[in-house]
């Protein structure tokens, strides 16, 4: 039996190096689901929107190569968290560049839904009349992290190698 020559040793290091360096994918999404479409009957329920008269601010990192709208979307959902809200009413964005970092601020009113009841004959005159309002919610887009060359480089000499470590073998 051969002994592992520090060529060996050297493959074997780069193809561990190679599968260890993944990178991880982190996602939020703020989404819901109207129940309106064929076959689906329901009785509306009307809710009371509390807004906050105090605006809050919130500063949050944005992974390089993240496009602006899954910023702004990410940003919403931290700061919906962190607020204990169910919406933020009037959001204003930020975004600052700097060399190699990127921060989104983003301030607004916090509001949270209350007082769920079933609907009323006041409500639905508010309904003719057009004052209800639909919130735009969107799924923010996942962005795979880029860990840059090294990765590709060290992908591309794991496979040199082992085609090397094999044709010598043979």
């Amino acid at each position: 039996m051969k002994k592992m020559s520090f060529f060996h040793y050297l493959l074997f290091f780069t193809a561990v190096l190679s599968l260890g360096s993944c990178s991880v994918q982190k996602s939020v999404t703020a989404k819901s689901m109207d129940i309106y479409g064929s076959g689906v009957i329901h009785k509306p329920v009307i809710a009371d929107l509390e807004v906050s008269s105090t605006k809050v601010t919130g500063t949050y990192n944005v992974i390089n190569g993240t496009l602006f709208d899954a910023a702004k979307n990410e940003a919403i959902a931290l700061l919906i968290k962190d607020n204990n809200a169910d919406v933020i009413v009037e959001p204003k964005f930020e975004l600052v560049q700097t060399m190699g970092s990127s921060k989104i601020t983003i301030t607004g009113f916090p509001a949270t839904y209350k007082n769920f009841r079933p609907i009323e004959k006041a409500d639905i005159e508010l309904l003719n009349v057009g004052i209800v309002q639909k919130a735009k919610v969107e799924e923010p887009k996942t962005v795979k992290k880029k860990n840059g060359i090294l990765i590709g480089i060290g992908t591309a000499l794991t496979a040199i190698l082992l085609g090397l470590l094999i044709s010598t073998a043979i």
